[in-house]
Order: C-alpha cells, then structure tokens, then sequence
C-alpha cells in the first residue's frame, strides 16, 4: 500500500507526482482510444501558447516531440512492447 509508505516519508516531491499522474493518464487514454493520430492531435490542443500543429508529415510529428516531452514519451509508449502487451491483454487488438 502506498499510504504508510508515505506517511513514513521524509518528503514528498509533489510536482514529480503529479508529472507521473499526468503521464499515466496520457498513456491510459492512448491505450484505450486506438487512434494514435487523434490522441496525438488531443494533446496538442492542451498547449495554449498558439494553434495546435497539424501532424500531416514525419517531420511535423518529429518538430512537435522535440518541443514537447509529454508527446515524445507518449510516442515511444505507442512504439514500446508494453502498449502491445496491454492493449492484447485488454483484448483491444486489431484482428
């Protein structure tokens, strides 16, 4: 249980929490959508500093995780064993 282990801690590094909670998030909403393109576009839209980029290129996608650290972790999920692994276990496979 994470409880007693946190009430023995010292400290609690609640920004890096919060940066996993929201990784996690990504990663379950990516899981479950089956479309990689539309949770990309989804999260371009959370970043309000102006229009969300069109992902029509390989460069594009590549400009865009170069600029955002949740997009490429959330690329290299997609690419990783574990997505397959999960999304077979969830029975979300395609054919």
């Amino acid at each position: 249980m994470a409880a007693p282990e946190l009430a023995r801690a010292r400290s609690f590094d609640l920004a890096a929490w919060l940066e996993a909670q929201h990784a996690s998030a990504d990663r379950a909403g990516l899981l479950l959508c089956g479309d990689v393109g539309a949770a990309l576009q989804v999260l371009l839209r959370e970043d309000a500093s102006g229009p969300p980029p069109k992902l029509e290129t390989t460069e594009a996608l590549v400009q865009a995780a170069r600029r955002r650290r949740d997009l490429a972790e959330v690329l290299a999920f997609v690419l990783s064993d574990d997505h397959f692994k999960l999304r077979g276990r969830l029975r979300l496979t395609v054919g």
